[in-house]
């Protein structure tokens, strides 16, 4: 994905059981995972996890469940 000042959102999707995705990042960016997730929250809801930060050049392994996907939006 590009990260760029809107939030993008991956196609990839959680499949049965629990599925892992990897985001690396060359940037410092914001990211949420969930069946509709928001970079813009800080506090966790029935559709979106609460985002994290993650500082450039840096990796993470998020849990994905079913029909749960990845959005990232660049950070100030």
């Amino acid at each position: 994905m590009t990260i760029s000042g809107s939030q993008a959102t991956g196609t990839a999707v959680g499949a049965a059981g629990i599925n892992y995705a990897r985001v690396t990042t060359d940037t410092l960016c914001w990211v949420a995972v969930g069946s509709t997730p928001d970079t813009s929250i800080s506090t966790a809801t029935a559709a979106s996890g609460a985002r994290r930060i993650m500082l450039a050049n840096t990796s993470i392994e998020l849990a994905l469940f079913a029909g749960q996907k990845v959005a990232v939006l660049s950070a100030p």
